[in-house]
């Protein structure tokens, strides 16, 4: 699907994007996740707040303080909503080049960079490997795909789907960061990018 440096590039999950702009392949964490989470468990409480409010107001054939607060509360979390609703759009499509913290695999180079070119080491010292995310509000249901070096470290991919955290492991590590890697060496890799797994 993916394999080769001329075919185009391109997974996407909760905010995180691998793309291919010209020669170099983009690593996007466009923010999305913890804005998601917020939102939804923000719209939980604004829901449940408007259904005892409403069913405070049944109930009781007039507005009691109990309906005032729960109301008040739903209403403030609508607000809250819209806003956050309006970041995660503007994060979302805003463009790749204009996302600050993109990491750059710059084969023509052989290093991994920022957006504004500078290093941040080379392909070459890249580790891969698949991690269940236990820390990020999913309780272990999510997979991130991570990049390490010596002195260096960071999560590139997010998804509940553990064959496609797989595959982009595979695909960063054997297409990408070791180019001009060969079987054992390869085999190595695939270990490592697997390791973390159940």
């Amino acid at each position: 699907m993916l394999l080769g440096s001329k075919v185009a590039v391109h997974y996407t999950s909760v905010g995180y994007e691998i793309e291919r702009i010209g020669d170099a392949l983009w690593l996007v964490n466009r923010g999305l996740w913890p804005v998601g989470m917020a939102m939804g468990a923000l719209s939980a409480a604004a829901l449940l707040c408007l259904g005892i409010g409403v069913g405070s107001v049944v109930a009781h054939g007039r507005v009691d303080v109990t309906g005032v607060a729960c109301l008040s509360g739903a209403a403030l979390a609508f607000g809250i909503l819209s806003r956050l609703m309006a970041a995660y759009r503007t994060r979302r499509n805003r463009p790749l080049v204009r996302i600050e913290n993109a990491a750059v695999i710059d084969t023509r180079r052989g290093v991994l960079r920022t957006p504004q070119g500078e290093p941040l080491t080379g392909l070459s010292s890249i580790e891969v490997a698949v991690r269940i995310a236990w820390w990020d509000g999913s309780r272990g249901l999510m997979r991130n795909v991570v990049l390490s070096w010596p002195g260096g470290r960071r999560v590139v991919f997010k998804t509940a789907n553990r064959g496609v955290a797989r595959e982009v492991a595979m695909t960063l590590r054997a297409q990408l960061l070791r180019p001009r890697g060969c079987g054992p060496a390869s085999r190595r890799g695939e270990g490592q990018a697997q390791s973390g797994e159940p």
